[in-house]
C-alpha cells in the first residue's frame, strides 16, 4: 500500500478519535453549554462569596467547575478568567486568594499524602490539620507593622476594604508588636460563634422576626453592613491560618508551628482545636476524631483542612491554578435520609423563572423538619430524571440548604410517573420560553399575577418593611389594584410602612427594584457612582429595557 494512503487513512483514524472525545467524556462541546457553564458558575460565585447564600453543594460546585474547564480543554480553549465575576472590587491582593482542592472519601486523602510524598521523598512528612471554619474570608494587609486594609476573598484577584470597621469594633490590632515585616498578607476567616448566633435567633423569635438560616450567611451581613456596633453586638470573631504575600520573603516562618507562635505573639487570634500529625496513620485516625469532635466546636466548621507544615515542602510542592498542591479541604459527609418524592411542583421567581421544586415525605435533618427542595432549574430536572415515586437521598447542601439526588438502580418504582414541562404559565397562562439553551422556563409577562406578587415580597424584604403582609400584597394584586409591579409607588397610601423607606440608604432602594443582574453589591456601586436614581436614569435609560427604565422612573418619582 503507497505511504500516501497509510498516511490519510492514519489522519481519517486521528480525526475520528478526536471526534469522538466529546461523546466518551460525556461532554457537550457546544458554545451555548459552554456559556451556559460560566454563567452558571459565576452565579454561584457570587451567591457564595458575596451574599453568602448558596444554592448548590460544594460537591455540584465542583462538577461544574470540572465540567467547564474539561470542556474548554478539549475545544483548545483555556479557563483563565472565564468563571470570575466582573471586576467591582476595589484593592488586589497580592497573592490571589485561591481555593483548595477537596477531598469527599478517606481514598482521597490517601491520594493527597501519596502524592505528597512522592514529591518530597518520604512518608514522614508533617501535617497540621485544623477545622474549616465557615465563615467570611478575609486578608488583613500589614505594612511596616501597621494595618493598611482588610480585604474580602472578593473573586480571588480583588477583594473589598472593610478594615475600618473591624478596627473599631476591637476585632484585630491596628499594629504589630513583634517581628512585623515589610509587607503581609494574614489570611483567615471572620466567623460568628455558634453561641452568639443561637443568642441572635432568639431575639429575633421573641420580637417575631424570622431566624437567620444559618451563622456563614448572617457573618456576610454584618460585614458587608456600614455599623461597627453591629459587628460589636453580633460578636463577630476571627481567626488567621496562613499568609498570602510575605515580604522580604527569607523572613517568612520556617513552618507552620512558627507562624502560629507569631500570629500569637502579635495578637491575631489562630484557631485552636487543631492537631500536629505525621504520616499517612496519624493522619487519618485525626481526621476521623475530629470530625466525631466538630459538634462541641464553637463555631460553624464544613470540614477540616489538611496541610504540610513546613514552608520548604510546600514550596516544593507548589501551586495549581485552583490552589495550592500542599493542602486539601476535607469535607464533612452530609447528614443524609431517604425519601420518596410526592410530587415536583413550579414556583415562579420574581424575574419570571420558573424553578421545579420536589416535594417528599417528610425528613428530620438536624432537628429540621424538611419536606420540599428545589431542583433549581429546568436542565437539573432533566438531567437528573426525577420522577413522582422516585425514592431520593435527601440532605443539607453546606448543612444549610436542603437538596436531593435520585438514587440509582432497583430503588426506582415501577409507578413513578414522569412531570410534563408546562408550555403555559399556570398563573396568567401566557406561553412560556424556555431560555439558556433549555436550561430556564421562563414566564415573559410583567403583569403575571404571581410575578408581580414575588416582585413586591422581595421588595419589601429588602427595605425590611416588616409590617407589610404577604397576604396584604396578594389581595391588592388579585383584586387589581396593583397590575404591575411599578403600580406599588402609586398605591403607595395602601401600604403600611412604605413612607418609612424615604430615608433608607439610596443602595437598598436600588436593590429593592430586583433588577436582573443588580443585587447587594451591583446597587451599593451604582448609589456609589451616580448618587440619585435620577442620575443613574441618564445612562441606564439606554442600557435597560423599556419595563425596567419605568419602573426605576416610578421609584425616581417617588423616593426623590
Amino acid at each position: 500500500m503507497p505511504k500516501i494512503r497509510i498516511m490519510r487513512i492514519y489522519l481519517v483514524v486521528v480525526f475520528l478519535c478526536l471526534a469522538c472525545l466529546p461523546t466518551a467524556y460525556g461532554l457537550e462541546l457546544s458554545p451555548e453549554r459552554l456559556e451556559w457553564l460560566r454563567i452558571e458558575i459565576r452565579r454561584h460565585d457570587e451567591l457564595y462569596y458575596e451574599t453568602g447564600e448558596p444554592e448548590i453543594s460544594d460537591l455540584e460546585y465542583d462538577r461544574l467547575k470540572k465540567e467547564l474547564v474539561d470542556t474548554e480543554a478539549l475545544t483548545e480553549r483555556t479557563s483563565s478568567g472565564s468563571i470570575s465575576g466582573s471586576d467591582i472590587s476595589k484593592h488586589a491582593h497580592r497573592v490571589p486568594m485561591l481555593s483548595l482542592e477537596k477531598a469527599y472519601e478517606i481514598g482521597e486523602l490517601q491520594s493527597f499524602h501519596g502524592e505528597c510524598a512522592r514529591n518530597l521523598g518520604t512518608e514522614e512528612l508533617e501535617y497540621w490539620i485544623e477545622p474549616k471554619v465557615d465563615g467570611v474570608a478575609i486578608s488583613a494587609v500589614y505594612e511596616h507593622g501597621y494595618l493598611v486594609r482588610v480585604l474580602t476573598r472578593g473573586d480571588g484577584e480583588r477583594g473589598k476594604d472593610i478594615g475600618e470597621r473591624l478596627v473599631h469594633s476591637g476585632c484585630l490590632p491596628a499594629r504589630l508588636q513583634m517581628g512585623a515585616p515589610e509587607f503581609v498578607e494574614v489570611r483567615g476567616e471572620a466567623y460568628i460563634p455558634m453561641e452568639a448566633f443561637e443568642r441572635i435567633n432568639v431575639l429575633r423569635k421573641d420580637e417575631g422576626l424570622p431566624a437567620h438560616s444559618n451563622p456563614r450567611n448572617l457573618a456576610t451581613g454584618t460585614l458587608m453592613g456600614v455599623d461597627e456596633d453591629t459587628i460589636i453586638g453580633r460578636g463577630i470573631k476571627l481567626v488567621f491560618f496562613g499568609w498570602g504575600a510575605w515580604e522580604p520573603d527569607a523572613n517568612q516562618p520556617v513552618d507552620y508551628t512558627e507562624y502560629r507562635d507569631w500570629l500569637q505573639d502579635n495578637g491575631l487570634p489562630a484557631i485552636g482545636e487543631v492537631e500536629l500529625v505525621r504520616g499517612s496513620k496519624e493522619l487519618l485516625e485525626s481526621v476521623r476524631r475530629l470530625q466525631r469532635e466538630r459538634d462541641g466546636w464553637p463555631f460553624a466548621a464544613d470540614g477540616l483542612v489538611v496541610k504540610l507544615n513546613s514552608t520548604h515542602e510546600r514550596e516544593r510542592m507548589g501551586w495549581s491554578a485552583i490552589g495550592p498542591n500542599w493542602a486539601v479541604a476535607w469535607k464533612f459527609p452530609p447528614d443524609t435520609e431517604e425519601s420518596v418524592i410526592e410530587s415536583i411542583v413550579w414556583q415562579m421567581g420574581r424575574t419570571g423563572r420558573l424553578t421545579p421544586v420536589a416535594e417528599f415525605k417528610q425528613v428530620v435533618l438536624k432537628g429540621r423538619k424538611i419536606q420540599r427542595a428545589s431542583l433549581h432549574n429546568l436542565a437539573t430536572l432533566k438531567y437528573r430524571g426525577f420522577r413522582v415515586g422516585d425514592q431520593v437521598r435527601v440532605e443539607l447542601a453546606g448543612d444549610v440548604i436542603p437538596a436531593v439526588y435520585p438514587i440509582a438502580g432497583d430503588k426506582r418504582s415501577a409507578n413513578n410517573r414522569e412531570v410534563p414541562v408546562p408550555v403555559c404559565c399556570p398563573w396568567c397562562s401566557g406561553k412560556l420560553i424556555q431560555s439558556g439553551t433549555g436550561a430556564s422556563l421562563d414566564c415573559p409577562n410583567i403583569s403575571c399575577p404571581e410575578r408581580v406578587k414575588r416582585q413586591l415580597d422581595y421588595f419589601c424584604k429588602t427595605l425590611g418593611m416588616r409590617d407589610v403582609k404577604t397576604r396584604r400584597m396578594s389581595e391588592l394584586v388579585d383584586k387589581g389594584i396593583i397590575r404591575g409591579f411599578q403600580d406599588v409607588f402609586s398605591t403607595q397610601e395602601q401600604i403600611q410602612g412604605l413612607s418609612k423607606t424615604m430615608s433608607l440608604p439610596l443602595w437598598r432602594k436600588i436593590q429593592s427594584l430586583g433588577l436582573p443582574g443588580i443585587g447587594k453589591v451591583g446597587a451599593k456601586e451604582i448609589a456609589e457612582e451616580f448618587g440619585s436614581l435620577k442620575e443613574w436614569m441618564k445612562v441606564a435609560s439606554m442600557k435597560l429595557d423599556a419595563q425596567a427604565v419605568e419602573l426605576v422612573s416610578a421609584a425616581a418619582g417617588f423616593w426623590e
